[in-house]
């Protein structure tokens, strides 16, 4: 999904693997980091974001754990 911006500095993050959305407070670069801090990770997949929601991250963490 993306990073929206909802009014001045007021953002909307949204998940692109579920449904979470959050809501962050700051300028653009501000959310960036505190999106990160929060847990999620955002990577660049074909020239396109990608935004997983700390939720995701770890149930990505849990597959990766999980023996053959």
């Amino acid at each position: 999904m993306s990073i929206d911006r909802i009014f001045e500095d007021n953002f909307q993050a949204s998940c692109d693997h579920c449904s979470c959305t959050e809501d962050y407070e700051g300028t653009f670069h501000e959310v960036v980091d505190q999106m990160k801090k929060d847990g999620w990770k955002i990577t660049v997949q074909g020239g396109d974001y990608d935004h997983k929601c700390p939720i995701c991250v770890a149930d990505e963490d849990e597959e990766m754990e999980k023996p053959i």
